[in-house]
Parts: structure tokens; C-alpha cells; sequence
């Protein structure tokens, strides 16, 4: 946690334990975290099963209240394994997880949860019948825009918008050849998305169509691989990954998005004033 100029250590929270003898502890990874406020943060990922033999693997939705953590339950949708990846919400009660379960002897299918202020429940979706999907990404703006990526076998994209009362299949950023693997927004006019490939690129939402931010080659040379998307505000977006020069050598990489003297892709606020440029 950073806090006061400073970082500060969060104590570790214990998981609920095994409901089986001998009872033992279970251990668990974050993947992900949601900051709604300093008295409501959210960390989701993946962890041990309660030992009953009804699933290896649980997904992981741990809530800090302020002064402690506590292990929330969530909903068994398959008898092998759970995994949540990623975590927006739009508000206390709207919170959405995404990630991937696993039926034993049955493919990956793309998971979605949605907590309501008081449970989690498992949220129906149109990949739940195409097998080998997977959900990393997701972006709660709303009640009724929420944005959900991923991918089938780890190579054909997956978008979808929730409308408020249905899915909707958007146009991929780039085409279909490209994979989502970013999403970040300030509001239903403010969303950015970035895509795979040897060289990233990133993609504001201007009203239903993606426009491409002219992006510079990849300092090192080769490869320029961005993982996470951050937003202070319109046309102010920070992007991290790595890169790759001609010797195989990574390093880290951070770009952003700035208000400048270039046209800004969209004028989000109306005003006809906003600018930026990728650097």
C-alpha cells in the first residue's frame, strides 16, 4: 500500500480453511485489485479447494473493510477449476470479476461474476458455448457499460459490451486479428484499449468505432509488449509492459498518453479542446 510518500506493508489475509479434516489452511495468489475507495478494495485471483472434493481450485475474492480482510465466498460453476484474472467495479454494489473455469474432462470456459453489494453471483455470457475460451480483461463503467475481453485458445479475440441488459459483440480494436489485452476508462466516453502483437497499439473508443493512437517504434528496437492500461482522466493514459531489443534483452517500458498540441483521437468532453499524443 502506498501511502504518506511511502510503501507500506498490508498483513497477509488468512484464507477460510479447509472444510474437510484435517482442516488444514488453504493458500491462494492475487492476480488482480479493485480500489473503490480506503474502505473498500478488492483483491481477486485463485485458490486451493476446501478439501470436499468438489473442485481443486476456487476463485479467489478477498474484500479489505478499512481494518481487515475477509475472504469472500464465491460461486462453484464447475467440479475442477476457478481462476479470476481481473476486477472493475463501478460502484460498491456493482463490482465485476472475470477469469476461466474448468469442468474435469471439459474445456476452459470464460467465467464472469458480479457482486451486489452482498453475494456474488455467476453472470451468464455468449461464450459459455465456445470451448477453450478464457476471460483476462474487464472494465465496469457503469450499471449498463461494462466491457469484458479475452480469447479462444489463447489466439482468436473475445469482446463483448454489457448493455444493461444484454451482451452486445463490438468491433475488435485493429480487427480480428488483434487480441484485447487491456482495457482502462474514466466514463462511457473515455475508454482506451490496448492490443497484442510485436508492437502494441492503443485504441480510444470514439462513439462505436476504435481509432488507432499513432504509436512510436518500441525504444529498443524490436519488441513493444504493453500489459496494463491506467487513466487520470481523458487523454491522459499511462501504459505498462516491456520491451525487447535485437539481443533478446527485456526491460521495462512505460508510455503515455498526454495532452498535447496533436489533435486528441476523440473529444471526449464536448468541448472541442481536448489533445494528446502517445510518447
Amino acid at each position: 500500500m502506498w501511502r504518506n510518500g511511502g510503501w507500506a506493508s498490508v498483513e497477509t489475509p488468512s484464507l477460510r480453511p479447509q472444510t474437510e479434516y484435517p482442516y488444514s489452511p488453504r493458500s491462494g495468489f492475487a492476480y488482480a485489485a479493485e480500489v473503490i475507495s480506503h474502505d473498500d478494495v478488492w483483491v481477486v485471483g485463485q485458490a486451493d479447494g476446501f478439501g470436499d472434493a468438489v473442485t481443486s481450485s476456487v476463485a479467489l475474492a478477498l474484500h479489505w473493510d478499512g481494518s481487515g480482510w475477509e475472504d469472500v465466498p464465491t460461486p462453484i460453476a464447475a467440479n475442477r477449476t476457478h481462476r479470476f484474472d481481473a476486477v472493475s467495479a463501478s460502484a460498491s454494489n456493482d463490482v465485476w470479476v472475470v477469469g476461466t473455469s474448468r469442468a474435469i474432462a471439459g474445456p476452459f470456459l470464460g467465467f464472469i461474476q458480479r457482486w451486489d453489494g452482498n453475494s456474488w453471483s455467476v453472470v451468464s455470457h455468449p461464450a459459455l458455448t465456445i470451448p477453450q475460451s478464457q476471460f483476462h480483461e474487464v472494465l465496469a463503467i457503469d450499471s449498463d457499460e461494462v466491457w469484458v475481453a479475452g480469447a479462444i485458445n489463447y489466439t482468436d479475440p473475445l469482446l463483448y459490451r454489457w448493455n444493461g441488459s444484454s451482451w452486445e459483440t463490438p468491433p475488435i480494436p485493429g480487427g480480428s486479428g488483434n487480441a484485447v489485452i487491456a482495457l482502462v476508462g474514466t466514463s462511457r466516453n473515455s475508454i482506451y484499449a490496448a492490443t497484442s502483437g510485436p508492437v502494441t497499439s492503443i485504441f480510444p473508443l470514439d462513439g462505436t468505432s476504435w481509432t488507432e493512437v499513432p504509436n512510436p517504434p518500441p525504444p529498443q528496437g524490436q519488441v513493444d509488449s504493453v500489459r496494463s492500461l491506467a487513466a487520470a482522466g481523458p487523454c491522459d493514459v499511462w501504459a505498462v509492459g516491456s520491451q525487447m531489443d535485437s539481443t533478446g534483452f527485456y526491460g521495462a517500458l512505460i508510455e503515455h498518453l498526454t495532452p498535447d498540441a496533436a489533435p486528441c483521437p476523440a473529444d471526449f468532453n464536448g468541448d472541442g479542446g481536448a489533445t494528446s499524443r502517445r510518447s
